[in-house]
């Protein structure tokens, strides 16, 4: 869970941007936050959500595993799983899913972090551009008066 602090940080806005969305977007984002003693707190999937939503990115599609684990266990009949499998193996299938759950998470925070940090690379690169332009924009007036002195000093 990251307070709205972080989640700035993280997509490399003020806070005041956040408290924004947060009022114009309520309904796309009240489902990923919680409060708690006054402190709103984003889930994960709410900085992904808040992140679409300051940068006007289509909102991500939230995947429910539950979901679909119910679907086809109830599609393929009565469960059998438990006669099937071991409790060994069900640990061990579990630690996976948990590793494997944790491992995207952890993908899904560096998406964010490069996603910022690209944001930033794009802005340097645009204020760079205009720098440039300007420069060469007084190059071409420095150019034109040193041509006009030229072609009157030789009259």
């Amino acid at each position: 869970m990251y307070k709205i602090g972080e989640v700035a940080s993280m997509l490399n806005v003020e806070k005041v941007v956040i408290f924004e969305k947060l009022i114009s977007k309520a309904k796309d984002i009240e489902p990923h936050i919680r409060k708690e003693k006054g402190v709103t707190y984003f889930t994960e999937f709410g900085v992904q959500v808040m992140n679409a939503l300051v940068y006007n990115l289509p909102l991500p599609v939230e995947i429910q595993i539950e979901s679909v684990e119910q679907e086809t266990s109830s599609e393929n009949g009565p469960d059998l799983s438990e006669e099937l499998i071991s409790d060994e193996d069900i640990v061990r299938i579990n630690e996976e899913r948990l590793r494997i759950k944790n491992e995207i998470m952890s993908c899904r925070n560096k998406l964010i972090e490069l996603d910022g940090q690209h944001k930033q690379l794009d802005e340097a690169m645009r204020h760079y551009q205009q720098q440039i332009k300007e420069d060469l924009d007084w190059l071409r007036i420095a150019e034109g008066k040193l041509i006009y002195r030229a072609q009157h000093n030789e009259h």
